[in-house]
């Protein structure tokens, strides 16, 4: 389970045929640098993007909001509080960025920061 800014969400909750989720935290600095692409790419596709804060690696969950209020990011933000995607998606850096389809099943992942036109082709190659 996840939780966004006002409630919990599950990712087989999400009802697309396809998404993208982005691993990050607000201490590692290719995470930052790729905000303005995932931004970008979530504004020029109708493939919707989900951050999911690695709120486990952070020192404060204070932290997140903080900086969520200085950084534009354009797409929805969750936090893993308890690790549990860290774990399922068996998370070993960030960012990692993943394209799923509608069962959850992974059809594309990178680790290491992205581009917009990196997450096109990301999503062109899995037929998305």
């Amino acid at each position: 389970m996840l939780t966004s800014r006002r409630k919990t969400i599950n990712l087989d909750e999400i009802n697309h045929d396809v998404f993208v989720i982005n691993f990050w935290a607000t201490w590692c600095p290719p995470c930052k640098q790729e905000i303005p692409e995932l931004n970008a790419f979530a504004r020029h596709t109708d493939v919707p993007v989900y951050g999911i804060n690695v709120t486990t690696s952070e020192r404060r969950v204070s932290d997140v909001a903080d900086f969520l209020k200085k950084t534009p990011v354009e797409y929805p933000v969750l936090y893993d509080r308890q690790g549990t995607s860290e774990d399922a998606y068996r998370l070993v850096a960030m960012p990692a960025t993943y394209v799923l389809d509608r069962q959850g099943t992974i059809l594309a992942k990178h680790v290491g920061p992205v581009t917009e036109q990196m997450l096109k082709e990301m999503v062109k190659r899995t037929g998305g």
